[in-house]
């Protein structure tokens, strides 16, 4: 799922109401990755956040990060989403 803010800031998620661990990739307004929380426990209302700001927020299943080696700087590319 992406989540599509605004504006930049500080970002924070929980995972009441999710059943499966996920990795939550931050994205800058660059689109470029600033943070990642890996496999965050399912069920917490424990805030997954990274320091850096971010415009969006990318949450795909746990092991996602590490098994398309996915690192802080790399570039994300959008398709299909207007540039309003």
């Amino acid at each position: 799922m992406l989540f599509i803010f605004d504006e930049p800031e500080v970002q924070s998620f929980w995972m009441r109401n999710t059943y499966l661990r996920l990795d939550i990739i931050f994205i800058g307004a660059d689109r470029s990755v600033v943070g990642i929380v890996e496999n965050a426990a399912p069920l917490t209302e424990e805030p997954r956040a990274v320091e850096a700001q971010s415009q969006y927020v990318l949450e795909v299943h746990g092991g996602f990060a590490a098994e398309h080696a996915i690192a802080l700087g790399d570039t994300v590319r959008f398709e299909g989403l207007s540039e309003e």
